[in-house]
């Protein structure tokens, strides 16, 4: 039986969302190992693989549930408020899947989705060179920030396809976890510690044809409207699901600790501040306004997806995304502060998140193009194309 039949409905949205709460405690007892280890821990993937939350972003075809990018972020966001290792891991495997689910050829599906849980992690940036061989073409090149990449057992890879004909093609290639080297010692980072972001490289890999798909545009084979969008704009999920999600969890903490948290020469606790009331509340609308704007946007995207406002709409969704990144950012700050000394040891969790957020605020999808590429199209001015960025070599060296 093809792996593209299924004699049983596709989980749905709601059992997805659902899964949360049953695998909290196990992803919050396993957060200093994800920070120890650079990467996710044995147990904290393993609660994660017993739900069905490594497939939020797989076709119905395949057994996911078509969710819209509003699901997405929603459930991303609800793990980034349990873990945000867990969180940012999921996120990188289950777009991997679902990308590669939505877009690769029928026969690269069959041999991928054969397995039970393929995961998928790597890099989309086009920094590789892939060559045309015969059957296929023969990939070199090193890759940065392959998040989860030890939880995957596929790995993809952005290359430039080169053409004698014309420019070279950016494109996504899947191969098999065996056939790259992770550099082990290439994650040494001060946050997001495990979402395991090792470099990866390649040299003279062959992938056979049917196992790329086009980037940043691809045409999908399966799916639902989702999948029609340009493949940036499914990448939201990660960026804004996981800020709205750091945001919720420091003031769920700083809440909880608000009658309790008493500072040295005072007489009360925190909570009873005026100053610290004001914040607070603030701090939720703000988080509240983040949220609502980004599921809007998200909402008019999807709509937009085959009219001429898309490629608006996306730089509109990117700069919401850096909104929430800002929003979830100072609320991070500003709880850490409140929780003064204590709130400096590496296990607090107020430490860990205010170091997580400020790590995410480092991608590139959230830097200042994403306001001043929105600012341009609000003016009527459309953003310069930019190039792709030179092919690497498996050392590193820019060819």
């Amino acid at each position: 039986m093809s792996v593209t039949d299924h004699t049983t409905a596709p989980i749905t949205i709601e059992a997805i969302k659902a899964s949360v709460d049953s695998i909290g405690d196990v992803l919050q007892a396993a957060s200093a190992d994800a920070e120890a280890l650079g990467r996710l821990s044995a147990d904290a993937a393993e609660a994660l693989r017993s739900t069905e939350l490594f497939k939020c972003w797989w076709p119905a075809e395949l057994g996911g549930p078509n969710a819209t990018v509003r699901d997405g972020i929603e459930i991303i966001e609800a793990v980034a408020a349990v873990d945000t290792s867990a969180a940012w891991n999921l996120a990188v495997c289950t777009l991997g899947s679902g990308l590669a689910g939505a877009y690769l050829e029928q026969d690269a599906v069959e041999a991928i989705f054969a397995e039970d849980l393929p995961l998928i992690a790597g890099q989309t940036a086009p920094v590789g060179r892939a060559v045309p061989v015969e059957g296929g073409v023969e990939v070199s090149g090193q890759w940065s920030f392959g998040s989860g990449i030890h939880l995957a057992s596929w790995v993809k890879a952005g290359v430039l396809i080169e053409r004698a004909d014309g420019a070279p093609e950016p494109a996504i290639v899947v191969v098999p976890a065996e056939r790259v080297t992770i550099d082990e010692e290439s994650w040494n980072v001060a946050g997001l510690a495990g979402s395991g972001s090792y470099n990866y490289s390649m040299d003279g890999v062959h992938v056979p044809d049917g196992y790329w798909y086009s980037f940043p545009v691809a045409d999908p084979k399966r799916g639902g409207a989702t999948y029609r969008l340009p493949i940036p704009g499914q990448l939201v999920i990660l960026h804004a699901g996981f800020a709205l999600g750091v945001a919720q969890r420091c003031l769920d903490e700083i809440t909880g600790m608000a009658t309790a948290k008493i500072r040295q020469f005072d007489d009360a606790s925190i909570g009873t501040r005026g100053t610290f009331q004001f914040a607070l509340a603030e701090n939720h609308a703000a988080v509240s306004a983040a949220r609502l704007h980004t599921y809007d946007v998200a909402d008019r995207m999807v709509e937009a997806a085959d009219t001429p406002e898309a490629p608006t709409l996306m730089r509109e969704m990117r700069a919401a995304a850096r909104y929430a990144n800002d929003v979830a950012l100072e609320i991070a700050t500003w709880a850490f502060r409140q929780g003064g000394g204590a709130a400096l040891r590496l296990d607090h969790p107020l430490q860990r998140l205010l170091r997580d957020m400020f790590a995410a605020t480092q991608h590139i999808y959230v830097d200042d193009r994403a306001y001043t590429d929105h600012g341009m199209s609000l003016i009527g001015l459309r953003p310069p194309a930019r190039s792709a960025p030179a092919p690497q070599s498996p050392t590193g060296a820019t060819r």
